[in-house]
């Protein structure tokens, strides 16, 4: 199997993850920790990505502010763009 092969099984894994954890977010959006004000994160195991939310009880809200390379600066992680 080539490089394009391989490649489409990690983006694949990658968005199956992704999607896996927006739905446990969205079945239990209590369950991850908050870290700073509002921002709530989930790990990715797999992938150094955290998936960075926020969670209004009352309205039933919840956004997902941005899924977060964990190389990247921590202090540009909970800024908008």
């Amino acid at each position: 199997m080539g490089k394009r092969g391989i490649c489409c099984r990690v983006r694949t894994r990658f968005r199956d993850l992704i999607n896996k954890k927006i739905e446990s977010i969205k079945e239990h959006p209590e369950r991850y920790p908050k870290r700073k004000r509002n921002f709530r994160e989930v790990v990715l195991r797999t992938f150094p990505f955290i998936i960075i939310y926020t969670f209004y009880k009352k309205e039933g809200i919840i956004i997902i502010n941005s899924i977060f390379h964990t190389s990247r600066n921590p202090r540009k992680k909970y800024r908008k763009n």
